[in-house]
């Protein structure tokens, strides 16, 4: 062993030339015999094999060099294939060897040890240009073997306070089939690589590819780079042979900004992105200010999420659906230890955004999302309740219609309000009808609507019963407008719905025509009053005169009843006399028949007189 070591590390570089050619030859001989019988012998058919090992090795690192032997002593033994090696022609090589060794310049010999002083070694090289330096025409190799698990082999590397080691084997079969770094007096490896190739730092016995392990403190693993590029892990998921940079590569790399990093807004930002072959998707960033951005690599809030893509952008809470617990979100608003306190603490208020499982036994609460906030002491009820059903509630009742709101606090006043840059409306449960900003400081350019065009309009309006399209038949009519036909009307009541594609009615524009008309009515009703004052007056003196002539008239009806009675009588009289006038009348047409009747008698007398005085004639 002593040789080995005075072989491994002090043999020169310097070439000793040789002025004998017989030693050269008895060099080649030497080496050509010690190769063919070193094969053939194994540790299981020579205890010897030890001694013949080490044997050899000095040999080779002897005579594979540029160094040329010294003069042996006595006849070296040639051998055949299967001769075996006896003692003597054992001791002669090595006495010849150690001849050899003893002759070489520069080696120092000191009882069974040689030791060199000076210069380089070389192996494979005739110009060392280190301690020790190996080369290979194509492969160069220093081999250290332990033949048991109980053994080791080491390299090992000392500085004037401390050693360090480089080897594998030792006490036990964990350090037996281990390559490891150490420290000396350390009780764990700085750096251990198991046969399963998992590497361990601080740990004999690594679990999984890269172990780190500290026995006390912290565990940490620090990758620096310089101020203006980035410290960086990479993941490949898609290997091609070459970085992840590569187009047929895919992978994540975990990536700290430098301090003078180029883009000043991410600069001592860390950031999780993906290579899909042709560029990089921002996954998570965590910005030196505390803001996360999800998809962004420039948070503006503490949780900043951005799809860029065509695809929801969103955030997923999800507990086990087996059991019935909510999914929630918690908002701490103050705390005694900020961070660190929860709710049920007094010192504690926030808000509950939760949604309740599928499997509430409670249907109004079945894949519900509510509002709660605690207060400290008291978590409130429901302060928002959005049921799955599609209705929503603000306060603490189960919703009945799409939007419900409700405030047991108030009896009255306003539970809804309603407000942009001109106006603030507020809506009350027993009002019925909002309230809105009407104040001359918030108005100008005040003008009177003209009262003959708001009646003329509202006498014009249609009013009508119809059925939504989307409505049956048989359902119950709506009352109310047709859009078009109020816009010729009053087109500033009328408005396309944005988004909606059809127009719109606004009634609360009504009011002011509709209570313009009932004005221009009541003027007409003022000039109507006006007008039947004046006829009130002129009829007061019509009544008056009428008084007048009702006296006289009272005087003459008592004249004319005066004179009635004389009326009568004398119509009584007329009667008598009208009675005896008809009968008169009936004698006179008696007499006329009797006239008529003589008359006829006389014509006929007449005429028989004429017949008998022509007769006569």
């Amino acid at each position: 062993m002593k040789i080995k070591r005075i072989f491994q590390s002090t043999v020169s570089a310097k070439q000793i030339k040789s002025s004998d050619t017989e030693s050269a030859k008895t060099f080649s001989r030497l080496s050509t015999r010690i190769s063919i019988f070193f094969p053939i012998i194994s540790p299981e058919s020579d205890p010897s094999v030890g001694r013949l090992r080490v044997l050899y090795t000095c040999i080779f690192l002897l005579f594979t060099t540029s160094l040329t032997a010294a003069p042996v002593t006595g006849t070296i033994k040639t051998w055949a294939a299967n001769d075996k090696l006896s003692a003597a022609d054992l001791n002669q090589a090595i006495t010849s060897l150690k001849t050899g060794i003893e002759s070489v310049p520069n080696w120092t010999k000191s009882g069974s040890n040689a030791y060199f002083t000076g210069g380089n070694v070389g192996i494979g090289t005739t110009s060392p240009v280190d301690n020790v330096h190996v080369y290979g025409a194509t492969n160069s190799v220093i081999r250290s073997q332990s033949a048991s698990n109980s053994g080791y082999s080491l390299a090992k590397f000392l500085s004037p306070t401390q050693e360090y080691h480089i080897g594998t084997g030792g006490s036990g079969t964990v350090d037996s089939e281990n390559f490891y770094i150490y420290r000396q007096g350390d009780a764990l490896p700085a750096f251990n690589i198991n046969k399963n190739s998992n590497i361990g730092i601080g740990t004999r016995n690594p679990q999984t590819p890269l172990h780190i392990y500290k026995s006390s403190g912290a565990s940490e693993i620090q990758i620096d780079s310089i101020d203006t590029d980035n410290s960086n892990i990479n993941f490949i998921t898609k290997y091609s042979g070459s970085s992840i940079y590569n187009s047929a590569s895919q992978g994540w790399q975990i990536s700290a900004r430098g301090n003078s990093y180029t883009a000043t807004s991410e600069r001592n930002n860390l950031g999780f992105f993906y290579w899909n072959g042709t560029g990089w998707k921002t996954n998570l960033v965590l910005k030196n200010d505390g803001n996360i951005g999800v998809g962004t690599a420039y948070p503006g809030s503490k949780l900043h999420i951005y799809e860029e893509a065509d695809l929801i952008s969103g955030l997923t809470i999800q507990t086990n659906p087996t059991v019935n617990r909510p999914s929630e979100i918690r908002l701490i608003t103050k705390s005694v230890t900020p961070g660190q306190a929860g709710f049920g603490d007094p010192n504690t208020f926030g808000w509950y955004i939760t949604a309740r499982s599928n499997n509430e036994t409670d249907s109004n609460l079945k894949n519900a999302l509510h509002q709660y906030y605690f207060n400290g002491s008291t978590l409130n009820g429901f302060l928002s309740h959005f049921p799955a059903n599609g209705n929503s509630v603000f306060g603490d009742v189960i919703p009945t219609s799409r939007v419900h709101i409700y405030d047991n606090r108030i009896s009255s006043g306003a539970i809804l309000t309603l407000q942009d840059t001109n106006s603030t409306c507020t809506l009350s449960a027993d009002s019925g009808a909002p309230t809105c900003s009407s104040d001359a400081k918030l108005k100008k350019n005040i003008s009177k609507i003209n009262h003959n065009n708001s009646l003329k309009g509202i006498l014009n309006l249609n009013p009508v019963t119809y059925h939504w399209k989307t409505q049956k038949d048989s359902e119950e009519k709506s009352l109310g407008f047709i859009a078009q036909e109020v816009e010729t009307q009053f087109p500033e009541l009328v408005s396309e719905i944005e988004g909606a594609g059809h127009k719109g009615l606004n009634m609360g524009l009504m009011m002011p025509h509709v209570i313009a008309s009932i004005q221009e009515i009541h003027g007409y009703g003022e000039e109507l009053s006006s007008k039947l004052t004046i006829l009130e007056q002129e009829n007061s003196v019509v009544q008056k005169e009428l008084s007048k002539f009702k006296t006289e008239g009272e005087k003459t009806n008592s004249h004319l009843r005066k004179s009635e009675k004389r009326i009568i009588g004398l119509e009584q009289e007329n009667q008598s006399l009208k009675a005896e006038l008809s009968q008169l009348k009936k004698d006179n047409e008696a007499i006329k028949q009797q006239n008529k009747a003589m008359q006829l008698t006389f014509e006929a007398r007449l005429k028989r007189l004429e017949g008998m005085n022509y007769a006569k004639k």
